[in-house]
């Protein structure tokens, strides 16, 4: 009887440590935003993200998988699989949405829509930290090089 028990405990605890972060379209959502406004545009992160989150890691281009580990995510085995194209990706960011550390969503977001490179990098790596502190950001649309970027 306690075997079972045992056994039941386990096998529900590794499937809790296995579920995969959900898929979020936020490139939609950020084209949508910027559709009403080309010049500039607010956009805030806590509004319009459809996720609990606590804070976003922006995975950069060129951004090598092993910095994800700097941030201590939980389920990095899990996640692993959706930025381990960023190292050698130039076209786009990956968004990862933690919760208490760990990997609840992602997304995939073209710098073509919206250029999330140039954001402040946190602990000397290829990636940017969204908390609900400062999750207001600009999109400004670069005239020059006709493209959008998100800023501060």
């Amino acid at each position: 009887m306690f075997k079972s028990i045992s056994l039941i405990l386990l096998a529900v605890g590794v499937g809790a440590c296995g579920k995969r972060p959900d898929k979020v379209d936020m490139a939609t959502v950020l084209a949508h935003k910027l559709s009403a406004n080309k010049q500039l545009a607010s956009f805030s992160f806590c509004n319009d993200v459809p996720l609990v989150w606590d804070s976003i890691l922006v995975v950069k281009p060129y951004c090598p998988a092993g910095e994800i580990k700097k941030f201590g995510v939980k389920n990095y085995a899990n996640t692993k699989d959706f930025v381990s194209n960023q190292g050698v990706d130039d076209a786009n960011c990956t968004l990862l949405f933690l919760k208490n550390q760990t990997c609840v969503g992602y997304s995939v977001v073209p710098r073509a829509i919206v250029d999330l490179a140039d954001l402040p990098n946190e602990k000397d790596s290829g990636v940017s930290l969204i908390t609900k502190a400062n999750c207001l950001k600009k999109l400004r649309f670069d005239k020059t090089h006709e493209f959008v970027k998100m800023v501060d």
